[in-house]
């Protein structure tokens, strides 16, 4: 999972999750649409539509090369809005998320990807995870474990049953290949693949 402090939380094996709280929002970027989503965000009785409607308007307003922007392009068109969890039990604002496919579904990136190799896949994240924190968040120390949290987040897919998952079901081509996988041909009989090793 990462957490940005500009309040997006992805979550790479659940789904995409944004939380709206004032104390998190307060420091997006200023736009002319900004007040009205403010105004939802903290509104108990906000309309998820509309909530949506005012954070795409936000989003439209927001400068091409602005970090958050990119983060919010890829938002899902119809979330869930839930109440922000408060310990006090008082309204302090909105969570909108989206759960991911499962993996058996077939509808997953791992089962519906060409196959990527996990050295390059675990560069790419890092990037992108050094890039989004060098913008968003202001304490090295957090950044660091952000991009340490990035390098390290799927080594456990070098595992052998899972690059037999990864190549299809087959063993001997996991056991066989040139480079560990990421990504690949996940057997659509996956569940019943993996309860067999």
């Amino acid at each position: 999972m990462l957490m940005l402090q500009s309040g997006l939380v992805w979550s790479f094996a659940g789904g995409w999750v944004l939380r709206l709280h004032p104390a998190l929002i307060e420091n997006w970027p200023e736009t002319e649409a900004r007040p009205r989503f403010v105004e939802l965000a903290t509104d108990a009785a906000a309309e998820t539509q509309k909530l949506i409607e005012a954070l795409q308007a936000y989003e439209n307003q927001l400068d091409e090369n602005e970090p958050l922007k990119k983060i919010l392009e890829g938002k899902p068109k119809k979330p869930v809005q839930n109440a922000y969890p408060a310990g006090s039990g008082n309204f302090v604002g909105w969570v909108l998320s989206e759960r991911y496919a499962e993996a058996d579904s077939g509808m997953d990136e791992s089962s519906a990807s060409e196959p990527v190799f996990l050295e390059k896949h675990l560069a790419d994240v890092t990037n992108a995870v050094e890039e989004l924190s060098s913008a968003l968040i202001h304490d090295e120390k957090t950044r660091q474990s952000l991009v340490h949290a990035a390098q390290i987040h799927d080594c456990d897919k070098a595992d052998a049953r899972f690059q037999a998952l990864l190549h299809g079901g087959d063993p001997m081509a996991a056991q066989f290949a040139p480079k560990l996988l990421a990504k690949g041909a996940q057997a659509r009989e996956s569940r019943a693949v993996r309860l067999a090793q």
